[in-house]
């Protein structure tokens, strides 16, 4: 959720990733290409930088519990499901 954190799961994930079978990486790359899930992360994108810049106040409450709404577990368990 916030810098050093993703910085800490990129570095956490190269090990991972070196060591990703040919059928793991294929799977996951047909997941983050799905898109869905492109547009997806293009409005968590858009969320976050709307945020420091919406004045409005009733804009900027949608807009921040619509990004919460995009990383919540439930959201990804839902998006999951329709891939399958």
């Amino acid at each position: 959720e916030d810098y050093n954190g993703g910085i800490e799961l990129r570095e956490t994930l190269s090990g991972f990733l070196k060591h990703q079978s040919a059928k793991s990486k294929s799977f996951f790359s047909t997941i983050w290409n799905d898109t869905d899930v492109q547009k997806y992360k293009e409005e968590v994108g858009t969320c976050a930088s709307n945020h420091s810049k919406e004045k409005d106040s009733a804009k900027h409450s949608a807009n921040f519990k619509r990004w919460q709404e995009l990383k919540d577990m439930a959201f990804a368990k839902k998006i999951a499901a329709s891939l399958q």
